[in-house]
């Protein structure tokens, strides 16, 4: 079915964004991971629940569908699978620094959005919204306030500070040496280290 390839696909691009983490000099690769690429997998997974659940859902409004959709049915199901299609989006846009209103907003606007057009998708077919529908998009959207409490427990010191033992050590967060790491350009902020990661293997 085109809609199930359209999800996998989705899911695949998802976990194909999550690199092997790279130590920074004075961090360990186990350091790297927890600090780096833990995130990535903690929200991968979360990520990779919701598509699950929307799949589950589309499957069984799919099981009791009529002979014939209409164009308001058909149009409704690309929408779903739009807003599913720019999950990896979402979630490498939040992920690509510490979370903002703006970066959390597209992470769970996209879900929430997915979840009424799903909703209303049933709506049409079946003569009735997908159980929880309004529930379910205003979870995803209750965590737009909470913005800032995500970025706390996900890098408390910040995903660019560096290793513990540099800018971001016992006492905290500290500023960043104007000077930068060794071999960096003053003023030149660091890259992402998936991107120094994707950079290495492509050359």
């Amino acid at each position: 079915m085109f809609s199930d390839a359209v999800m996998a696909v989705a899911i695949t691009l998802m976990v194909l964004r999550i690199d092997p983490p790279e130590a920074s000099p004075g961090q360990t690769l186990g350091e790297a991971f927890w600090n780096d690429t833990r995130p990535l997998i903690i929200f991968y997974l979360i990520t990779f629940a919701v598509i699950v659940a929307f799949w589950i859902h589309h499957h069984d409004i799919y099981t009791t569908l009529p002979d014939h959709l209409t164009s308001a049915a058909l149009w409704l199901n690309m929408a779903f699978l739009a807003c599913v299609c720019l999950l990896p989006f979402g979630l490498e846009f939040f992920s690509a620094g510490d979370p903002s209103y703006l970066t959390v907003g597209v992470y769970a606007g996209l879900m929430a959005v997915a979840t009424l057009f799903l909703g209303a998708f049933a709506r049409v077919t079946q003569g009735h919204w997908m159980p929880d529908t309004f529930i379910g998009a205003g979870v995803f959207l209750l965590a737009i306030p909470f913005a800032e409490l995500l970025g706390a427990g996900r890098w408390p010191c910040g995903r660019s500070t560096g290793p513990s033992t540099g800018s971001c050590g016992a006492g905290g967060p500290r500023e960043r040496p104007a000077e930068g790491r060794a071999g960096q350009a003053p003023g030149r902020p660091a890259a992402h280290p998936t991107r120094r990661w994707s950079r290495r293997r492509s050359g």
